[in-house]
Formats: structure tokens, sequence, C-alpha cells
């Protein structure tokens, strides 16, 4: 349980967080600063009381091998980035303005519940497909912030999945998702009542 701050500060030698299938409890902060990693990794992270912050260029916090998080507020500033490393879940979280959340590349992000992005979220598919899959049977993104779906090498890299065909995703209002790639392969339902757009010329998005 951790009431104080938890904080990487070696760029190129990253901090570990592995509660091993446990749980943990963060009401303070976990972060990383000075262009080092912070890796949450494997269990469950209850942060309903907690920030999670990247701070500075190059700065990073991943979750790692199935790692989730629920609740709580993402913040990024000077470049940091929040970003799943190859598996994990976002329950219920709050993305902050400006901040910046990330599938990186041939990485699966499990989407639960409502989440608040007021910042930037990315698909980052380049070389492999990119997943944000919904794990609740509804999934609502509001607030005021993007989810940017990026093309990649085959210009439909990026894809909204579902683990469920009666999983429905609710783009609220005011709330925006845009790029390439696709939104449901026949695998799940969606209400938009913000704005989907493809914005990029020659890489079509597909719903």
């Amino acid at each position: 349980v951790n009431k104080g701050t938890i904080a990487a500060t070696n760029a190129g030698a990253p901090l570990y967080i592995d509660v091993n299938s446990r749980d943990a409890v963060n009401e303070g902060t976990f972060k990383a600063t000075a262009g080092a990693g912070l890796h949450l990794m494997n269990g469950y992270f209850d942060n309903t009381k907690g920030l999670i912050l990247a701070e500075g260029s190059g700065s990073y916090v991943g979750l790692v091998d199935g790692a989730m998080v629920k609740g709580g507020t993402f913040t990024t500033t000077g470049g940091g980035v929040i970003a799943t490393l190859n598996s994990g879940t976002i329950d219920g979280i709050a993305l902050s303005s400006g901040s910046s959340f990330q599938g990186s590349d041939g990485t699966n992000t499990y989407l639960r519940n409502t989440l608040t992005n007021s910042g930037t979220m990315t698909i980052a598919g380049n070389g492999s497909d990119t997943l944000f899959t919904l794990n609740s049977a509804s999934v609502t993104l509001t607030g005021s912030g993007t989810l940017v779906m990026n093309p990649g090498n085959s210009a439909q890299r990026s894809r909204i999945s579902s683990s469920d065909g009666n999983f429905v995703l609710t783009n609220d209002t005011d709330h925006t998702i845009q790029g390439s790639g696709w939104i449901g392969q026949n695998n799940m339902g969606i209400v938009n009542k913000g704005t989907i757009a493809a914005t990029n010329a020659g890489a079509p998005l597909y719903i």
C-alpha cells in the first residue's frame, strides 16, 4: 500500500513494481521522472485514490504482463507518456488534460467501464496490429479528449476490438475518435454521441 511517492529516477534503469498476481493499492503517487521508466507488472493496482505520473522527456510508466489499473488519474507532463508495453488493462481511469496514454506497437490494451479522456490516447500501431479491446459489457469514452488511431505500415494496424460480440462501445458527447484502422470487426456494438473521423488520406477508417 503506497500513501507516499514511489519514483523511477534513473534513465536506462527501470523501476519494477511486480505484485505477482496479487493486489497493490496506490493512494499516493507512482511516477517516472528524469527520463526513467516505471513498470507496473502482473497484478491488480487499485489507483482509485492515487496518481500515476510520467514527467519529462523520455519518462514513461508502462503496463506490463497483464497489469490492471483501476481508477484514479493518469497525468503526463513535458513529453512523458503512460503506455501499455505488451498487455494491460485500464478500468475507470481519468487521463488529465494535456496528458498522453498509448498502446505501443503490437500491444493489447483492455478497456473496462467508463474512461475519462481529457488528453490524447493513441493506438500506436506501426508494424504490428495494435488493439484497444473492450473487456466489459459497456465501455464509454468520455471527456473532451481524442483517441488517435495510427495507420501504420498497412494503413490499418490500429484496431478497437472486443472480447465479446455483445459488448458495446459508447463514444460520448465531446469525445473524438480519429485516424485509420478498424473500429469493430463484426464483434461489438457502437453508440456514437461525439465525433468519429477518418483523417488520413489513403488510409481508411473502417466501422
